[in-house]
Formats: C-alpha cells, structure tokens, sequence
C-alpha cells in the first residue's frame, strides 16, 4: 500500500515536472538584452520579456556541469545553442509574432518561457 502511494506521487510529481509546470510570470520589463544563466538545474530568469520583430540579444552563461545543460533550444525561432561550461555564449534572436515560446535543455528538463509582446 505504501509503495503504490509513493509510485502514485512519484508519477503526479513527474507530470507536474515536465508537462504542467510553467514558471512564474512576474512584472518583467520587455528588454532586447537580457543574461540568462543555467544553474542548479535551472535557467536565472526562468522568464523574459521581448519585443517581437526586433532582434534580442540573450548572454547565456551554462554553470551547470550537467551534460543536459550543454544545448539551449529557443522554440519559435529555430535557435539551438551549445553551451560551454563557464562561458558565456552571445546569441541574436529575433521571434516574429507576439505569444508565449518555450526554451529548454535538449532534454526538456531546464525550463524557461519567452513571453513576446
């Protein structure tokens, strides 16, 4: 009985993880120029604010030795990244219509939200 209560939670927590889990949103600012860091399994803001049509200019900086951490997608502007450890990497993204576009590790484990306004 305890086993199947902990397999059930373990299960619900997995589902929450990949699949309904969105970070909060909070009063950001909408930049052209913004440092995202990977650390300790997640991305330092987990949220950005961008104007759509103009390029954006994002410094990544992967301080997690986890081989997850290694790529950034940015999903709706077809960018992938590799990212080396300890270093900051310098991209230009520009994203064409105002909405909501993940960016993940290459595993979808490191979550992060592009809001474009």
């Amino acid at each position: 009985m305890l086993l199947n209560l902990l397999l059930i939670g373990a299960a619900a927590f997995i589902i929450y993880w990949f699949w309904l889990w969105k970070p909060a949103s909070q009063d950001l600012p909408v930049q052209t120029h913004w440092k995202i860091i990977a650390e300790n399994g997640a991305y330092t803001p987990g949220v950005i604010r961008v104007p759509a049509g103009q390029p954006v200019t994002l410094e990544i900086t992967r301080k997690d030795p986890s081989p997850c951490a290694e790529q950034i997608v940015f999903e709706g502007a077809n960018v992938t990244e590799t990212l080396p450890l300890n270093k900051t990497v310098t991209v230009t993204v520009t994203w064409p219509a105002p909405g909501e576009y993940p960016f993940h590790c290459q595993m979808n484990m490191l979550k992060g939200r592009v809001e474009v306004v």
